[in-house]
Formats: structure tokens, sequence, C-alpha cells
């Protein structure tokens, strides 16, 4: 493997962000070969080369090519289920696995970052909304923020994690 690796995606996937976030945190250069979803560019056949199912992201590393083949069935009804389950287990720590950022963190945050435009229900969670806003509070999240403006959607509201007020669950001696 040679070079830097290319990650063709869509900014705004959550699985491109998952990947970008986590090389970030790593300190893992990843280059961004854009792919518009909206314009259907996963359909052409330059793209089925690379995946035979059409799926963003793919990541292409010398003659390695590695894609995700089994799309994590998610929606409102899955966040409903497991937003209370999410909210009871972050009510003693920060981060998913405790007190320190891990790949889980990136994973569940990427799918939950589009919450306000496609509608999960997560309003009511208040350890849910301030563990996301400790992760979006990351470097590697804010230096992998997407293009909004480039597509017309409506950034996330910042919201610092302080600022909702669930830190004081967590036990102060811990780092």
């Amino acid at each position: 493997m040679t070079g830097t690796p290319l990650l063709h995606g869509f900014a705004f996937s959550h699985n491109t962000r998952k990947v970008l976030a986590v090389a970030h945190h790593l300190g893992v250069a990843i280059e961004l070969k854009s792919v518009n979803l909206l314009a259907k560019e996963t359909s052409t056949d330059a793209f089925k080369a690379m995946n035979p199912n059409a799926l963003s992201p793919v990541l292409i590393d010398g003659t390695l090519t590695l894609w995700d083949a089994a799309e994590i069935a998610r929606g409102e009804a899955l966040v409903a289920k497991a937003a209370p389950v999410l909210d009871r287990h972050l009510s003693d720590r920060i981060f998913v696995a405790g007190h320190n950022l891990t790949l889980a963190d990136y994973a569940l945050a990427a799918v939950l970052e589009y919450h306000h435009i496609v509608g999960y229900p997560i309003a009511h969670f208040a350890n849910v909304l301030r563990w996301h806003a400790e992760v979006r509070d990351t470097a590697g999240w804010q230096a992998t923020e997407p293009p909004w403006e480039q597509v017309g959607l409506a950034r996330a509201p910042r919201t610092r994690a302080l600022d909702i007020g669930q830190r004081a669950l967590i036990p102060s001696d811990v780092p």
C-alpha cells in the first residue's frame, strides 16, 4: 500500500463521516473523493467497478479496496427503541464505553448526526444529547464537518456538552 488512501464517499453519509472521523482521530491521512448520492453517482459503471453493490463509501489504498456490503437497518423506529436504552447506559459515563472516546461513539454519533433533519425522536433523552454534544466537540468530528451549504441542508444546532447540564452525573474524580 502506497500513497494516501482515497475514500470515495458522500460527506453527508454517516458511514463516510464515521470513517473520516476515526481516521482523523487516529492521525491517519485519508483523501476524500466526493461522491454525490443525490446525483446517483454510485450507480455509474465506474463506481460499480469499485463496489458492485453501489454503496458508499469505498476506501482504496493501493491495490486494496474495502466497502461495506451490509448496511445496518436504521430509521426512526430503531432509534425510538434504542434511545431510552442508550440514555440509561450513558447516565453514568461520558462516552459509550466509559470515560474514553472509542469507535463506538463515532459509529453511533454518525447515525444520529442528522436527527434534526430526519426527525429521530431523541429530544427527550438528555444523556443522549449530552453525549452527542461531547462527540461533536471532538477534533475528529469537527475536522470532518460536511459542507452543509453545498447541498442546502441545515447544520445541526451547535450545543456544547456542558451547556446541557448533564456532566454533573459523571463522578468528579474521573479525568
